[in-house]
């Protein structure tokens, strides 16, 4: 059985891969019992920077609260740790947009379609021509204007 003051100087004595192996579990158990017992962890890349001299001060072990577990054990003393859960997906909310807030293409597209010219039922709505040169060379009979 391992208090929480023993693993908090077991955690910051070596790396937790090393005392994972130890008590015959995995590195991600291991930190779930720490997680589980409130004992803070080295972060990433301490032990690199601890070995050229540059690791950052040692978090304190936090006051233990009411509630808390304070032992823990491989054999079966303890209620399995539970896995972090994810935060609560945030619901999308439909925001109403009112009709006078239409986009900019659209408003310009229905100016365009009620300033048009109007149109037979059931016919197709041809765009305002520009007589081009192909037109009326077509239109003379091959004459350049």
């Amino acid at each position: 059985m391992v208090s929480r003051d023993e693993l908090y100087q077991l955690v910051w004595s070596e790396p937790m891969t090393r005392i994972a192996e130890k008590f015959d579990v995995s590195g991600s158990y291991l930190t779930r019992i720490c997680t589980l017992l409130n004992v803070p962890r080295p972060e990433r890349g301490y032990w690199a920077k601890l070995a050229v001299g540059k690791a950052p001060a040692q978090t304190p072990l936090p006051p233990a609260q009411p509630g808390d577990p304070l032992h823990w054990s491989k054999d079966g003393d303890h209620v399995a740790p539970p896995k972090p859960k994810a935060p609560p997906r945030r619901r999308r909310v439909a925001v109403p947009v009112a009709r006078s807030q239409l986009h900019g293409l659209i408003r310009g597209a229905r100016t365009h379609f009620e300033n048009g010219r109007p149109v037979d039922d059931g016919a197709y709505l041809n765009p305002y021509k520009k007589r081009d040169r192909f037109e009326s060379l077509s239109r003379q009979g091959a004459q350049p204007r």
